[in-house]
């Protein structure tokens, strides 16, 4: 039991200003500048209750003891090495200055062609969240274990002369600013009096997002994945377990080519379409507001991959129809029958990436997060090879040498895709001046296309 919530008065400030101006260089060209500036100081808890471990304040001199089952000797070291208060250690920029540019262009002077450009630069700040972890760290937060206790005397029980290694929730103390680059090119042209087609390309790229690892991973060790030796005697700052360190080093980037046609109400029809051919890598996946734990500390270069949300081709559509039965009539038949709305939307996209997992410490490291099989040939499988029991080629993958990490990447295989159309079917009727009637019917999945949720990934599955 934690005799403590491990939420407390957690604050941030920030500072921002912009400037920013529009010129109309000429009756076809329209520029836009701005500049924006940010200044994120880190989270503060004003009672001083903020803990991160600092891997530079650790003294060895000042280990505790360990016994072979991973247990901390009392009486032996400092049991809080490391961990300290982070004021004197935050560092943060004070240079987070944003450009950004856009323009408009009229490209034959008659409204019917437009160019439309843009850059811009965007910084952010790391959700607090990331903060109040620290919260929960000692000396604020303690964990009570009672061994052999009985419900007659919950107080009671055996006592030990040793305690447990601590996991930690920590946080960098070089506090780098997260930001985004986002550019586009647009290109959009009036097809008669009521279309617009538009074709343009999109990129983003961020940098210094968080992003989570073991900052405590002893090394791959078959002992340890053996059971042999506890990794707790053998991690390089001894009496902690896992150190879930937030750092800024996630990084992704977006390339899209969009397309789109929309037309207007008229004469009874509209839809809007919109195709994207899109690719994003990234080098952790989003969990949980904060960019995924990656399984190697030492080695990171397989994490860099196709992002979770990463779906290459995406369509959806929708449209709106007055059907035209019976219009113009005022008679009963008319009232009764005619007058009737379909309206539809109909998305398809290619599936997201998965990868398998083995759901084991094979590696030997104290932790089997996100740790993946090794693979011998290609998982892919042929459209017409895929099957409800095997999406990709099972064969190919087995256990890695124990002690060691697979090289096989992640999210290199495609999850099912999505196919699915919804309709819908309305009438008015008008009851009075100020009161009609809606009869309405939905259907969503119209065509009863089987919708895959996911894939076994387990590598026992």
């Amino acid at each position: 039991e934690t005799d403590t919530v491990a939420f407390n008065d957690n604050r941030r400030n920030s500072f921002e200003t912009f400037i920013d101006d529009s010129w109309k260089a000429s009756r076809k060209l329209t520029l836009n500048f701005g500049l924006r500036y940010s200044r994120f100081p880190p989270a503060y808890e004003p009672d001083e209750r903020f803990r991160v471990f600092v891997p530079n304040q650790y003294d060895p001199a000042q280990a505790v003891t360990l016994n072979a089952a991973g247990q901390v000797l009392r009486g032996t070291g400092n049991r809080f090495n490391g961990l300290v208060d982070p004021r004197p250690f935050w560092r943060s920029s004070k240079k987070n200055f944003a450009p950004r540019f856009s323009f408009a262009y009229d490209l034959f002077g008659n409204g019917r062609t437009a160019i439309r450009g843009g850059w811009g630069l965007f910084y952010s700040r790391e959700i607090l969240g990331a903060f109040i972890l620290m919260s929960g760290n000692p000396p604020f937060s303690e964990l009570l274990t009672i061994d052999n206790t009985l419900l007659s005397n919950p107080g009671g029980g055996t006592a030990r002369n040793f305690d447990l290694p601590i996991t930690l929730g920590s946080i960098d103390t070089n506090q780098l600013t997260p930001n985004t680059q986002q550019w586009n090119l647009n290109i959009q042209h009036g097809l008669g009096q009521n279309m617009v087609l538009e074709v343009g390309y999109t990129g983003t790229r961020g940098v210094h997002f968080m992003r989570t690892q073991d900052l405590n991973q002893p090394l791959p060790n078959p002992l340890i994945a053996q059971g042999r030796l506890n990794a707790n005697t053998v991690r390089p700052y001894l009496g902690w377990g896992v150190i879930n360190h937030r750092e800024q080093s996630y990084a992704s980037n977006y390339h899209g080519l969009q397309v789109g046609l929309n037309r207007n109400f008229a004469k009874g029809l509209m839809f809007q379409t919109a195709y994207t051919w899109s690719k994003a890598i990234d080098n952790a996946d989003y969990t949980g507001g904060i960019y995924g734990f990656y399984p190697n500390t030492r080695d990171a270069s397989g994490e860099r991959a196709r992002a979770s949300f990463d779906a290459n081709h995406n369509f959806i559509g929708s449209a709106v129809w007055d059907i035209p039965f019976l219009r113009g009539r005022t008679d009963l038949l008319s009232r009764a029958f005619g007058g009737w709305q379909v309206s539809a939307i109909y998305t398809v996209r290619t599936g997201l990436p998965i990868s398998p997992e083995l759901g084991r410490d094979n590696a030997g490291v104290g932790s089997a997060v996100r740790q993946r099989p090794f693979a011998s040939g290609s998982p892919f499988l042929g459209r017409d090879e895929r099957t409800v029991t095997q999406w990709f080629n099972r064969s190919v993958y087995s256990e890695p040498t124990l002690g060691t990490f697979s090289p096989v990447g992640r999210n290199v295989i495609s999850g099912p895709g999505w196919n699915q159309v919804d309709m819908t079917f309305m009438k008015y009727f008008k009851m009075s001046e100020q009161v009609r009637l809606e009869l309405r019917a939905e259907a969503y999945n119209f065509l009863n296309h089987t919708q895959f949720n996911g894939v076994g990934l387990a590598f026992t599955t």
